[in-house]
């Protein structure tokens, strides 16, 4: 976190702003997990009037910092000069399957990282509940679980069981958001195996 040398006019102006802003509405859904999440516009209609009525702005914007790692600027400013900063690095993969453009793919991190950022700068409830896989998971976090080899090999034999056009568009979308299925986060294993459960091919009698 970066601040000018005083911020306790910013932190009087934020205190008021916060006991205004509302929960962000989780109005938009994972198509693919079917979770719910509050997405960038709602974060800002739940506190774009409170900051600006206390003379409160953000700005947010590509940048790199000193080891010249691309990141998100993000910035909370004061009518009276003061500010407080934070930067997230931006990390995003294009390869393997992969046909995503990469410039889709930086836009998708960016958009990604600022609703978080936003959310978390200025105090905003109702953050995405596992949307980690929007824009293709572009944003891979450093400690970020993938699942193992066993359960990739265990994952295609499963999905050979399951309806055949089902598991082309199953497959598809792992390799639009992941780039293989071998990148997969393991937080959504288990609700990948229970979509293909619901996908199995029924056997004739």
């Amino acid at each position: 976190m970066y601040q000018s040398d005083k911020i306790n006019e910013l932190a009087a102006a934020l205190c008021k702003a916060q006991s205004k802003i509302s929960k962000a509405e989780k109005n938009s859904t994972n198509p693919f997990f079917k979770s719910k999440y509050a997405d960038l516009d709602s974060v800002w209609t739940a506190c774009k009037g409170p900051l600006t009525e206390n003379g409160l702005s953000i700005t947010q914007m590509m940048g790199f910092n000193d080891n010249g790692d691309q990141v998100l600027i993000t910035q909370l400013n004061h009518s009276s000069g003061q500010w407080m900063r934070s930067l997230i690095p931006v990390k995003y993969e294009c390869g393997g399957g992969d046909k995503t453009n990469p410039l889709q793919k930086l836009g998708s991190a960016y958009t990604y990282l600022r609703r978080y950022a936003l959310a978390a700068m200025v105090g905003v409830g109702g953050e995405p509940d596992d949307d980690g896989n929007e824009g293709g998971e572009v944003y891979q976090g450093e400690q970020e679980l993938l699942i193992s080899r066993a359960d990739v090999t265990f994952l295609l034999s499963e999905i050979s069981k399951c309806d055949p056009e089902w598991a082309k568009k199953a497959m598809s979308g792992i390799s639009t958001r992941f780039g293989s299925l071998a990148k997969m986060p393991f937080k959504y294993l288990e609700a990948f195996k229970e979509e293909m459960a619901k996908n199995r091919k029924v056997e004739n009698a």
